[in-house]
């Protein structure tokens, strides 16, 4: 899950139930409640927020930042999930560069991307 806002797991939403007996019932849903509290296993969550980050995480120990890559990098990425070479086409590699820019150079967004770009 991506976020920048704690307000997406802050804010409470409203919905009805549905039920049977109580069709006009509501019920509010923060989803910061909603996330599993185990021993048994790991949450990730990523924001370009450090504030978002720490709130979530409760301190900055368990906050890993990652840094945008360069330009050649990025392209290299996005060749290496497509399993392309965009040197041989110069139209691939300037759309290439085109994404990855439009990608902000982030490596986890950059493979999210590439795992739907078609053949």
């Amino acid at each position: 899950m991506q976020t920048n806002d704690m307000e997406v797991f802050t804010s409470t939403t409203t919905r009805r139930r549905g039920t049977k007996d109580d069709l006009t019932s509501k019920a509010t849903t923060v989803l910061l409640n909603m996330i599993p509290q185990s021993s048994n296993g790991s949450i990730i969550i990523t924001s370009r927020s450090r504030d978002v980050a720490f709130r979530l995480t409760g301190g900055y120990g368990d906050i890993i930042q990652v840094n945008p890559m360069d330009q050649k990098e990025a392209v290299t990425l996005l060749e290496n999930q497509l399993k392309a070479n965009f040197k041989k086409n110069p139209s691939a590699h300037r759309d290439a560069v085109s994404l990855v820019e439009a990608l902000d150079y982030m490596p986890l967004a950059i493979s999210v991307r590439g795992l739907h770009v078609p053949p």
